[in-house]
């Protein structure tokens, strides 16, 4: 009888880690895909600060994080630590591209951590710097296709 109570329980329990394994969902948005220095990534302008930083939100690649900046979800959002953007550019991309970006990672500053920002002045303290925690360095940028260039 004994012998019958810990298999019962023991079976009791394996149902139950099933069925509760069944219901937990795997949200595909948090599955990390290494970043290649080979890829061309396209990405919506979410934000632009100070001449150097610029956030996007990656379309063909999930490189990036989830992030939400005016109330705004973003699944794949990343911050570009050397974008070399003024305010100027950053309009035309939302006016004439729909705020598309193309960029090549630079794949051994972004491993190394190099602070790659580019030394311009910028008013910090005066304006919102908030952006994801993800971060790269790139080493080309456009707003045309990497192929059509």
């Amino acid at each position: 009888m004994e012998k019958f109570k810990r298999s019962y329980f023991g079976f009791k329990s394996l149902i139950i880690i099933s069925i509760a394994a069944f219901f937990i969902k795997c949200d595909s948005a948090e599955l990390m895909e290494p970043i290649s220095a080979d890829k061309c990534y396209e990405g919506e302008v979410i934000r632009g600060f100070c001449p150097s930083y610029l956030v996007v939100n990656v379309t063909n690649g999930q490189i990036g994080q989830k992030w939400t900046f005016n109330g705004k979800k973003y699944n794949n959002a990343i911050l570009i630590k050397n974008a070399s953007i003024s305010d100027e550019e950053l309009n035309t991309f939302h006016e004439t591209r729909n705020g598309k970006i193309y960029f090549i990672v630079d794949i051994e500053a972004t491993t190394k951590n190099e602070n790659c920002q580019l030394e311009k002045t910028c008013l910090q303290w005066a304006e919102d710097t908030s952006a994801p925690g993800k971060s790269v360095c790139i080493k080309f940028m456009s707003n045309q296709k990497c192929n059509n260039l």
